[in-house]
């Protein structure tokens, strides 16, 4: 019979960036909710996953860039 072994926390695994967070000064956000198909949003997650970020840090990397891009 095979042990089953427990996976890492996600929370301890983001520990650093939840308190990193923590210390900004609080700003008024808004959500945004968008509509994906399953497996977009999976492979979305796993890309993320594999360069150690997360959804909403890249969606709001790509707004900044785009804002940037675009503005006049």
């Amino acid at each position: 019979m095979a042990l089953l072994t427990t996976a890492p926390s996600k929370v301890a695994d983001r520990a650093p960036k939840i308190l990193a967070q923590a210390s900004k000064p609080v700003a008024e956000e808004k959500r945004l909710n968008v509509r994906l198909d399953a497996e977009k949003h999976d492979r979305f997650r796993r890309a993320c996953m594999r360069n150690e970020s997360d959804m909403t840090t890249e969606i709001q990397r790509f707004i900044d860039e785009y804002i940037a891009k675009n503005s006049r």
